[in-house]
C-alpha cells in the first residue's frame, strides 16, 4: 500500500468516525458537512470526494453497520446446516442470536442511537439498505426457526419473523431504557457488568414462550 492510500484510508476512517457521532447525536438533518469537516479535521471537498456528499456518507455509515451485523449472524448460522437440530443446538443458537444483538447495544451504542432515529423517521435512508442485507439474513434466521418447529422443539402457531423483530426491539429497548436510568428497572442485574447473565436470562425468557 503506497503512502497515499495509507493517506486516503485514514481521512476516509477520521471522517466516518466523525460523522457517526455528530449523526448519532443530531440526526441527519442536524449535522452539516462543514461541521462534519472541522470535527475531523478533513477538507470538506473530501466528503464530497469519497462519499458523494452527506448523503453517501450517511448510508455508507448505516451499509457498514448492517454488514457488520450481517457477518456475525451469518458466522452464527455458517455451520448450522451440518448440525443436527436439537433443543440443546436450538437454544445455544437463540443464546448466540441474542447475544449478538445485547453486544451491538453495548459496543456500538451510537449506531443504536443513529438506527434508532432512523426507525422513528420511517427509515428513510436505511429501508433500501436494509432490505438488500438485512432482509436475507432475517429470513435466513427465520428458517432455522421453522426447522425447530418441524422438528417439534418449538411450538407451532408463532410466526418466526415477527419474533425476531419483538426479540430485537425488546431488547434494544430494554437497555436505552436502562441507560436512562429508571429506578424500576435497576433489579438484580448491574449493565454491563452482568451482561452475560442477562444474554442468558433473556434466551430462557424467549425459549420459555415458544418452546413446546
Amino acid at each position: 500500500m503506497t503512502e497515499d492510500q495509507k493517506n486516503e484510508q485514514t481521512a476516509k476512517r477520521d471522517i466516518l468516525k466523525c460523522a457517526r457521532t455528530l449523526f448519532a447525536k443530531k440526526g441527519f438533518e442536524g449535522v452539516s458537512v462543514r461541521e462534519i469537516a472541522k470535527e475531523s479535521g478533513q477538507n470538506i471537498s473530501m466528503i464530497s470526494y469519497y462519499f458523494g456528499g452527506k448523503e453517501g456518507l450517511y448510508k455508507e455509515i448505516l451499509s457498514d453497520h448492517m454488514k457488520l451485523v450481517s457477518g456475525a449472524v451469518n458466522k452464527l448460522f455458517k455451520g448450522h446446516a451440518n448440525k443436527e437440530m436439537t433443543a440443546k443446538t436450538f437454544r445455544a443458537e437463540l443464546k448466540s442470536l441474542v447475544s449478538i444483538f445485547v453486544n451491538m447495544k453495548f459496543n456500538n451504542p451510537e449506531m443504536m442511537s443513529l438506527m434508532q432515529r432512523e426507525r422513528v423517521n420511517g427509515l428513510p435512508f436505511a429501508r433500501d439498505l436494509h432490505e438488500q442485507i438485512i432482509g436475507p439474513l432475517a429470513l435466513q434466521v427465520v428458517d432455522v426457526f421453522k426447522e425447530a418447529q418441524k422438528k417439534k422443539i418449538i411450538r407451532s402457531g408463532f410466526e418466526p419473523g415477527v419474533f425476531l423483530g419483538v426479540l430485537f426491539e425488546s431488547i434494544v429497548g430494554y437497555v436505552t431504557i436502562y441507560d436512562c436510568g429508571m429506578r424500576a428497572l435497576k433489579g438484580s442485574l448491574d449493565l454491563p457488568k452482568d451482561k452475560e447473565k442477562f444474554i442468558d436470562f433473556l434466551t430462557d425468557l424467549f425459549l420459555e414462550g415458544i418452546k413446546k
